[in-house]
Parts: C-alpha cells; structure tokens; sequence
C-alpha cells in the first residue's frame, strides 16, 4: 500500500514536471517566435535605411559633379573676361 501511495506520487511529479517543461516550451516558443519577428523587422528597417544611404550617397555624387562643373564654367568666364580685357587695351 505505501509502495503504491510513491510511486502514484513520482508519477504526479513525473506528469507535474511534464507539464511545468510544456508550460515552459511554450514560453520559450513564444519568445523565440518574438525575436524572430524583432529580427525581421530590424531587417526590413536595415534594408530601407541602407536604400535611402544610397540615395543619399548618389546625391551627394551628383551635387560634387555639378560643383565641379561650376568650377570649370567658372574658370572659363575668368578667362573669358581676362581675355576680353586683353582685347579692348
């Protein structure tokens, strides 16, 4: 009688521990799938922030070729001028 009486208690702990490790991969489940969703969206930002960098970056290009063409048309009204100058001496 008594030998019955502990195993049906190990057997109550065995189906308590169980559960208690459902409960538990349950948890884990859900903080993995929460940090998978985290992950993805820090992803879908990194992509849109990398996206406008190079939009930035392409600007930034376009804006150094337009100064340095300025540059040059610059120079060449100086010369312009300075010849222009020469001439009506």
């Amino acid at each position: 009688m008594e030998r019955e009486k502990n195993l049906e208690k190990e057997v109550e702990a065995l189906r308590k521990a169980g559960r208690d490790r459902e409960r538990d991969l349950d948890t884990l489940n859900t903080v993995l799938q929460c940090n998978q969703d985290v992950i993805n969206d820090l992803r879908v930002s990194l992509r849109e922030k990398e996206c406008l960098l190079k939009e930035v970056e392409e600007e930034r290009e376009l804006w150094r070729r337009r100064d340095g063409a300025l540059a040059v048309v610059l120079q060449e009204k100086e010369v312009l001028i300075r010849n222009l100058r020469q001439q009506s001496k």
